[in-house]
C-alpha cells in the first residue's frame, strides 16, 4: 500500500482478470501533491536533500512505459487552482495499451526501482482511470504555447461540463474508477484551450452542477494527449478542425 493514497484493489483485481477480447486502451490521469522536501530511507535518496518535485523527476518511468508499450503522453504543472482540495503541483497522463498492462507494470523490477523516488517525494496521489468519450481538437504546439489548458475533473449528475464562449474544448474523458486516491468517486474530465486570462477564468469559474469539482490552470511540459486519442481512433472519427 503506498504512503500517498489508497489503492482501489476491487478494480485493479477485474482489470488483472480481464480477457484480452474485453480490454483495451486506458488513460490513466495523475493529480499530484508533492512533498516539500523528499523523505527517503536512509541511502536511497543520495547525500543532498530534495524536493518532492525532484522526486517524481527522478522516478518518472518513461522507459518502463515504453517496454511495455504505454506512453507518458501528457505532463503539465499547475499555474492556478480555483476550486477542489488539496491544491495540486503537476499533473500527467499515461496512455496504457491495455488495463492489464497497468497492472503488470507494478509487478515488474525495473518500475520498482524507480518508484521508491516515487513513495519519497509523493504527498497525495488521485489516479483515475479515463477513456475518450466525445470529439477531438488538436492544435498545433504554437498555439498551445499563446494560452493555457484548463483541466476540470468533477463528481457530477449531468453528462457533460460546461464550454465557456472563447475556450477550445480539446477532449472529454469518463472515468471508469479511481485506481489511487480516498473516498471520493469522480465521472467527468474535461480538457480545454484558453486563449487569454478572461477565458481562463471564465473556465475555472464554470463548475456546472457538479457535486465536486477541481479546475486546474496547466502548463504544459509534454502535450501528446489529444494526439495519443487520435492515433487509437482509426481514422480518427470525431475529430474537429483545430487552429
Amino acid at each position: 500500500m503506498p504512503s500517498y493514497g489508497r489503492l482501489n484493489f476491487d478494480l485493479l483485481a477485474t482489470w488483472a482478470d480481464r480477457a484480452p477480447e474485453h480490454d483495451g486502451p486506458v488513460w490513466c490521469l495523475n493529480l499530484m501533491k508533492y512533498k516539500p522536501v523528499a523523505a527517503y530511507a536512509d541511502g536511497d535518496g543520495g547525500d543532498a536533500p530534495v524536493s518532492g518535485r525532484e522526486a517524481d523527476d527522478r522516478y518518472a518511468p518513461t522507459d518502463v512505459l515504453e517496454r511495455i508499450g504505454a506512453e507518458l503522453c501528457y505532463v503539465a504543472d499547475v499555474v492556478d487552482q480555483r476550486s477542489g482540495e488539496p491544491t495540486w503541483d503537476r499533473v500527467a497522463v499515461a496512455r496504457y495499451p491495455t488495463r492489464r498492462s497497468f497492472v503488470e507494470m507494478n509487478t515488474r523490477t525495473d518500475f520498482k526501482e524507480k518508484h521508491v523516488h516515487k513513495e519519497a517525494g509523493m504527498e497525495f496521489t488521485i489516479i483515475l482511470a479515463t477513456h475518450p468519450d466525445g470529439p477531438t481538437t488538436l492544435l498545433d504546439r504554437e498555439a498551445l504555447k499563446t494560452g493555457t489548458t484548463v483541466l476540470r475533473v468533477a463528481r457530477t449528475p449531468g453528462s457533460a461540463l460546461p464550454e465557456v464562449a472563447g475556450a477550445t474544448r480539446l477532449a472529454t474523458f469518463t472515468v471508469e474508477g479511481v485506481v489511487v486516491g480516498d473516498d471520493r468517486t469522480w465521472n467527468r474530465v474535461a480538457y480545454d484551450f484558453a486563449p487569454d486570462a478572461d477565458v481562463t477564468a471564465a473556465l475555472l469559474a464554470a463548475t456546472g452542477d457538479a457535486d465536486e469539482i477541481h479546475a486546474i490552470a496547466l502548463r504544459p511540459r509534454r502535450d501528446r494527449l489529444v494526439a495519443s486519442v487520435d492515433e487509437h481512433r482509426l481514422d480518427g472519427p470525431g475529430r474537429t478542425a483545430g487552429a
